[in-house]
């Protein structure tokens, strides 16, 4: 069971009120493929930048050093009833606060405001504007893309941009290109800290004769043309443009766009993993072909490495195939490689994993055939966090009463213990995390439709800023006693909520390389643009039985996991011997801390990652004839 994919929202360095999404929602549930083959001038948002494809650049348009709609390539004219709200910018924000996110002169349709006094145009709307002539001849063939940067915001309709090409100066015009970025009506979400980067192939616009593609011009339009249900068009609020490139296409080019380790049309991606739980490793990247000619021999070669990335485990590996061949010029595919690579023989540690895209031809752009991604074979562990992505540039926060999580299969029947969670006091402008408040965490067989388990625990200091483990034996209040049994074969649902109207800050993935995120309100799920930083918790130790007693406390190793220092704090009521001590998950004891017989009081001890070996450790606490147990993570 898998959701539908949509290339689409981002929650980047900000926040996202799901009551006042503007979004369509998605049903969870229905599969579709990953990538599809189909024209690169499909693509939507986000469309990743390929600033390594120019090797012939014809021209190029930076607004800079610009007066009025005049630049260094000429004059930028305009038409159309609403063409004067074309305009030269040099801001980076705009009335009713929101950021045009574009640094410097820029292209602008600034109408902020409605067309007309009512509150919506009831009339159709259009602004064009048209660049100078543009001299594509220096080609050596007709080949050429275009790219370029944009924002948008608009209101009370279908999106209202086009973009055309002329190569008779403008005498007649080529059809309409549609530039979608999957918004919904007065949708602000791609008001993003850096704009949307659009690559498309133009060559079926230009002469099939290099030489008399002299005289080209592009266009861009604003068109607000149909009216809504409601009599309404597209009038306001902005759509900004810059850094335009026109660029020569190379004979064969060959780019792996995007990558992911499973094969993520029908499963999710699996980065961190007991070896159980994966067998041997399929890659799957997003290929797409920014040459003018079909490849032949399409293949991809695949290597293991060590965390360095230096030293070679396994492979390389070569195999693999489109979903849909060949892959045609300006296409995108799906490639698919089931590795012959045992995973399930790894030692713990973190590995990764490269991928080139290679075929029989010269490629002539090769440093994008390349793409690497982080995986760990863990003790107890498991999740598809994006290790690869920075966790800073990733968080977002739910302010109503809805489920957010992630989805997970398993491979072999399994107890989960507890999850590991990573949650922010405070991530954006709205208030922080709400602390004091229960965090309910619901366990949900996708498959069957049913839950299996809820556990509740009240959200404290202690609980936000790194990992950590709600441990399911240790909850305030559970509806089961028993950890949860996972089965072979099926798909489970890991969800985190606060009562309504608490905030509740996440670390997230972006991108969600398996589109695994997902939210739950009134008993539907729904797809979710970012996943949550969740890992699966299968150690069995957490299920070790602490006698209580009030007359000392031991506090979780803050932080873990941790890879340089980590901090114990303990508190003794009355006067006793302490001593602690390391073991590893075989058992093994690996240090030993006698503190002696300390006086009543608050006391620390402090943890170097130097004295471990990356892995998980319980450590044990004895203090005069009573004994907890807890468990930490060294990563390296």
């Amino acid at each position: 069971m898998k959701k539908i994919y949509l290339m689409g929202i981002a929650i980047l360095a900000g926040s996202f009120s799901y009551g006042q999404s503007n979004h369509e929602r998605y049903t969870f549930g229905l599969m579709q493929k990953k990538t599809y083959s189909g024209l690169i001038n499909q693509n939507v948002r986000p469309s990743a930048v390929s600033d390594d494809r120019a090797l012939n650049i014809l021209w190029t348009e930076d607004f800079s050093g610009t007066t009025a709609l005049t630049t260094g390539n000429g004059v930028w004219t305009t038409s159309g009833p609403e063409g004067a709200y074309w305009q030269m910018s040099t801001g980076t924000s705009g009335p009713n606060g929101y950021a045009l996110s574009m640094d410097g002169r820029h292209l602008l349709w600034d109408s902020y405001t409605p067309v007309t006094e009512a509150s919506f145009a009831s009339t159709p709307v259009e602004g064009t504007v048209i660049s100078p002539t543009i001299d594509l001849s220096g080609a050596t063939s007709s080949a050429a893309s275009i790219e370029f940067d944009l924002n948008a915001m608009f209101c009370c309709n279908q999106e209202p941009w086009t973009f055309n090409i002329s190569n008779d100066d403008g005498v007649t015009w080529g059809a309409d290109i549609p530039l979608n970025l999957d918004l919904g009506a007065n949708d602000n979400t791609n008001d993003l800290a850096e704009p949307v980067h659009f690559s498309i192939i133009i060559s079926s616009y230009l002469d099939a004769t290099a030489a008399n593609n002299n005289d080209c011009k592009i266009r861009f339009t604003w068109t607000g043309l149909d009216p809504n249900g409601s009599g309404q068009y597209s009038t306001h609020y902005y759509w900004t443009i810059d850094n335009i490139q026109i660029t020569e296409v190379p004979a064969y080019e060959i780019q792996n766009k995007k990558m992911w380790l499973s094969d993520v049309k029908s499963n999710y991606e699996v980065t961190s993993f007991p070896a159980d739980q994966v067998s041997t490793l399929t890659v799957q990247s997003e290929v797409g072909n920014n040459g003018v000619n079909a490849p032949t021999g399409l293949t991809m070669e695949v290597t293991t490495f060590d965390a360095t990335g230096t030293t070679i485990i396994d492979g390389p590996v070569s195999g693999g195939s489109l979903f849909a061949a060949p892959i045609n010029s300006a296409e995108v595919d799906t490639f698919t490689f089931a590795t012959t690579i045992d995973l399930s023989a790894y030692p713990i540690g973190e590995y990764k994993v490269r991928s080139v895209i290679t075929h029989d031809n010269t490629d002539e752009v090769t440093a994008n055939d390349t793409l690497w991604r982080t995986f760990k074979v863990t003790a107890a562990s498991y999740g598809h966090v994006n290790y690869d992505f920075p966790e800073v540039n990733g968080f977002a926060a739910y302010t109503v009463d809805v489920d957010l999580g992630a989805a997970y299969e398993i491979n072999s029947t399994v107890d989960l213990h507890g999850v590991d969670v990573n949650l922010l006091l405070s991530g954006g402008t709205i208030e922080p995390t709400t602390l004091g408040v229960p965090l309910e965490i619901s366990i949900r067989n996708l498959t069957t439709d049913q839950f299996v388990g809820y556990f509740e625990y009240t959200l404290g200091n202690d609980n936000v800023g790194s990992w950590e483990t709600f441990n399911f034996h240790q909850a305030e209040y559970s509806n089961i006693s028993s950890p949860v049994t996972l089965t072979a074969g099926n798909e489970y649902a890991v969800m985190l909520s606060l009562s309504q109207g608490n905030t509740l800050w996440y670390n997230a993935n972006l991108p969600d390389a398996d589109y695994s995120g997902i939210l739950l309100a009134d008993d539907i799920y729904y797809w979710l643009g970012n996943e949550p930083f969740i890992l699966l918790n299968f150690d069995q130790a957490l299920n070790i039985e602490n006698e209580v007693d009030n007359s000392f406390s031991i506090g979780q190793n803050v932080p873990n996991p941790f890879d340089n220092t980590s901090t114990i704090s303990y508190t003794l009521e009355e006067g006793a011997n302490v001593s602690v001590e390391f073991v590893d998950v075989s058992g093994k004891r690996v240090q030993t801390i006698n503190q002696g017989n300390q006086a009543a009081g608050s006391y620390k001890i402090n943890l170097n990652a130097n004295d471990f070996a990356e892995g998980v450790y319980f450590y044990t606490f004895t203090i005069g004839e009573k004994q907890i147990t807890k468990r930490m993570v060294v990563t390296k």
